[in-house]
Order: C-alpha cells, then structure tokens, then sequence
C-alpha cells in the first residue's frame, strides 16, 4: 500500500476503536448521540452502522483511494478532510498500476485474449473501466439495454478485450454464459 493507503487505513481503524469503545459503554438506559436519546438497542445499531462504513471504507481504501473522494457518501468526503489527504495522493493505487500492466502485458503475449474483470464496488468497476481502454462495463446500475448491449459487444466484437463488471453480471438472467 502507499503511504496514504496506510494513512487512511490507520485512521479508519482508529474511529473503529473508538466507535466500538462507545458502543461498550452504553449503559441499559442507552446513551446520548448527537444530541438524542436513543435507548440501548438503537444506540448499539447506531454504532454498528457507523462501523460497518467505515469498515467498507477500509475495503475501498486497499483497492483504491479515490473511491472514497467517488463515493456520494458525505462521511467519505468527512474522512479524506480530517485525515488530511491531499486530492492528488489518493489517485496512486499499486493495486490499479498493477491491472494495467497485466494488462498491457496480456495484449502482448495474448492479443486476442478477452477478460472478465469482476470487482464488489461498482466505482471501482468506473474506475478500472476508465483506466483500461477499449473496455466495457456492467454494474447494476445500467438499463438492460446497456446491459445486453456491453454482453454483446463483449462476446462478438473483437475490438473489445475487456469487461469490467460487478456480481450483476455473474447473477440471473444476464450471467455471460454465451462466452466459450
């Protein structure tokens, strides 16, 4: 990981710690969040809830960066600010440097190949896309008709080498089982 990768991860682990310490200590008459009283059972998914993001920032953060300054989520953007990450740091990812050089080496030692890239976050699924040209993408958030539209162009158009896609691809109906 880079120096911000390990940043980040210090920091998100940090705010566990310390959600986890408070969620310890909330008693059976429950606790004040945030200027509410929420009883025992409410403040514990509170907790909970605030640990599980920043869990899955910890998971964005080994793959990239930039998911985090992607993400729509205004405690993504919260986090970058008071750990004090710089735009331009969070753009290097030894994870994505390694795709494109697999990569490029794959269209040198097998120019015809054709890969499947699968990936949980539908930003990374953008990211990667936009790293590797000539790529398709397919995330649930695509129409069917741009959904079937990336299979086709995947399966019969030799221009395109890739296909960068989340578990949408790999479930129901749409699965690629035309590829052979």
């Amino acid at each position: 990981m880079t120096d911000t990768q390990n940043k980040l991860q210090s920091f998100l682990l940090d705010k566990v710690e310390s959600l986890n310490e408070d969620a310890r200590q909330v008693g059976p008459n429950g606790k004040v969040v945030n200027g509410e009283l929420l009883n025992q059972e409410a403040a514990k998914e509170y907790y909970d809830g605030l640990i599980q993001g920043y869990t899955s920032f910890m998971l964005s953060v080994c793959d990239a960066p930039e998911l985090l300054e992607m993400s729509e989520s205004e405690m993504s953007h919260h986090v970058l600010r008071e750990a004090g990450i710089s735009m331009k740091d969070i753009k290097k990812s030894p994870k994505m440097d390694q795709l494109k050089d697999f990569y490029k080496q794959l269209q040198h030692d097998e120019p015809n190949a054709k890969v499947v890239i699968f990936t949980k976050f539908e930003r990374m699924a953008r990211l990667i896309h936009e790293s590797i040209p000539d790529s398709l993408i397919y995330t649930g958030k695509l129409s069917d008709a741009d959904k079937e539209y990336a299979k086709e162009q995947f399966v019969e158009n030799p221009h395109y080498k890739v296909i960068v896609a989340t578990d949408a691809l790999s479930t129901g109906e749409r699965k690629l089982a035309l590829i052979t």
